[in-house]
């Protein structure tokens, strides 16, 4: 018994310690560059770092303005604060919170699984699987405000749990801290929790009015944390961000349903033409979405910053895995419990995604990590220890290991090569070339073309955030145009549709453009991506010679 234990803890700590190395090794390059929502966290984070205050001069509680888009506070807080504590504002400092709440999340699940269903083998099966799982392993190598959310939900259900199996409503009230703590952390958050928060109420009342005293402390503790949501002005940023994201509010639904309503068959069939009935069937397309087959295991999210090309955002066999997990599930375990959780939040992990653009999501979505990696890790455990064939068992084993294997292989070889756009490769190499020739006396005319050109400057180069507060001129994007900030500083001009004839004649003045917008003959610095590609073009007016 006590080697056992000895051998379980190994197992568990060498688990964390894989998991913590897969999502450290090389963070600082792989992926390739900080992209667009990583640098103004990282501009922010290191402003309220220095200043106390976001770039805009404000102390933000519930949404920090960013590009326009209104971030949550949790997230670039956290990365301020280990910006102060380590003196460095780098790419390792903006992605180390998403990756210590992957590992968080990891520690998590093995508490979790081995709460409910008391079964190291299942444990430390479970464990593993989410520790080289690629949905898992992306988000958290990234700057992710979604993989922050994950990690404190699940801490929160497993502090629920604990409370459910010995009643200490210490846990209750721990439990409500942590569900507060989301509503800041991530904007699916606002969806989510009180859905789930109110699911539980319903599932687990008995349990819960038990311990009075604990359940007003912990209803006093989750109105604290929503207060300061229930003003006016945050409301209206709230509302701002979802029609922004949504369906709701988006043209096309509404100019589709009048189109429709011009058929000559309009009246017989109205219930179709209705908007309702569009955005009602819109949602439901999109919920489904997210719990594909295609989106689980073939190709995984649109977007290359969420998945790996070639995979799904889980391996192809815990297709089999997963199935044969909620048949033991539904068919051997007795727990009642188990099933209501897991059923909560598989039914409402897909609700943030399924109403807005751009289904399915792989960060909106990310809570289906918990119940798919609790039931991949019981249909895994359930084919090895049961008396199956020993060839199928060798033949699982084998599949299993080459896509893991080729799924490292895909990461951490080719993935830089394949992905740099999707992760804005090229204005940190730009603005670097521009320390080393000097810009002091010379204006910089710098291209939006690829978005968000003024934040990577301030990052970078880094503008002084007690200066950028007073003396920036930004503008924002418009009508949802969160891409589109311009701006300039000092003598940084950040602009969109440069034309190289404006600056004929002019001298001291270089221009940072588009591969292609300059002409050929025209002298300047190239600067390449990992796959070979011209990302950046850098002229100045000095050396023209104006025989083009």
């Amino acid at each position: 018994m006590f080697k056992s234990k000895i051998f379980y803890i190994l197992s568990v700590s060498l688990i964390i310690c894989l998991s913590a190395y897969i999502r450290l090794y090389k963070v600082g390059t792989l992926p390739a560059s900080l992209y667009w929502d990583e640098i103004i966290i990282g501009y922010d984070a290191l402003s309220i770092a220095k200043t106390g205050k976001d770039h805009t001069g404000n102390i933000p509680i519930t949404f920090i303005k960013s590009f326009g888009d209104y971030k949550n506070p949790l997230y670039i807080y956290l990365t301020a604060g280990l910006m102060k504590f380590t003196g460095r504002s780098d790419e390792i400092n903006i992605r180390l919170i998403s990756i210590l709440s992957g590992i968080l999340t990891n520690l998590a699940m093995i508490v979790l699984v081995k709460k409910w269903f008391k079964n190291n083998w299942l444990v430390l099966i479970t464990g593993l699987l989410l520790a080289i799982s690629p949905w898992s392993i992306i988000l958290s190598r990234g700057g992710f405000e979604a993989n922050l959310f994950l990690a404190i939900t699940i801490w929160a259900i497993v502090c629920f749990c604990i409370f459910l199996e010995n009643l200490k409503g210490k846990f209750l009230a721990l439990s409500s801290i942590l569900w507060g703590l989301t509503l800041y952390s991530y904007h699916a958050a606002k969806i989510t929790t009180p859905l789930i928060l109110l699911s539980l109420i319903i599932f687990f009342k008995k349990e819960i009015t038990k311990s009075k005293q604990w359940l007003l402390t912990s209803f006093i503790v989750l109105l604290v944390f929503v207060m300061p949501f229930l003003n006016i002005e945050t409301l209206k940023t709230t509302f701002f961000r979802v029609e922004g994201v949504s369906q709701v509010g988006q043209d096309e639904i509404n100019n589709n349903a009048e189109n429709l309503t011009k058929d000559k068959f309009m009246n017989v069939f109205r219930f179709f033409h209705d908007k309702r009935y569009i955005l009602a069937k819109s949602y439901l397309d999109n919920y489904f979405k997210n719990i594909s087959t295609n989106f689980l295991f073939f190709e995984g999210d649109v977007n290359t910053r969420h998945r790996l090309n070639g995979f799904g955002q889980m391996y192809l066999f815990e297709l089999i895995t997963i199935v044969m997990g909620i048949y033991w599930l539904l068919r051997k375990n007795k727990d009642k419990q188990i099933k209501q959780i897991l059923l909560i939040i598989l039914l409402i992990a897909p609700i943030p995604s399924a109403i807005s653009v751009n289904a399915p999501h792989a960060l909106r979505s990310i809570l289906l990590l918990i119940p798919l990696s609790i039931f991949s890790g019981l249909g895994l455990t359930y084919l090895l220890k049961n008396q199956f064939p020993k060839v199928l068992k060798e033949l699982l084993i084998f599949i299993i290991l080459y896509q893991v294997s080729s799924f490292f292989h895909q990461y951490f070889i080719h993935y830089n090569y394949n992905s740099s756009s999707a992760w804005q490769y090229g204005y940190k190499e730009t603005i670097n070339y521009l320390k080393e020739i000097g810009v002091k006396d010379k204006e910089v005319i710098f291209t939006n073309d690829y978005s968000q050109a003024l934040w990577y400057l301030a990052f970078y180069w880094p503008f002084e955030p007690s200066e950028f507060q007073k003396l920036a001129e930004v503008k924002y994007g418009e009508n949802g145009e969160f891409w589109n900030t311009t701006g300039n500083f000092n003598n940084f001009i950040v602009k969109n549709g440069i034309d190289w004839h404006d600056y004929i004649g002019k001298k001291n003045v270089i221009l940072v453009e588009k591969p292609d917008k300059l002409i050929k003959e025209m002298p300047k610095k190239s600067i390449y991506s990992p796959d070979g590609k011209i990302v950046f073009e850098i002229t100045n007016t000095n050396d023209w010679n104006y025989a083009y």
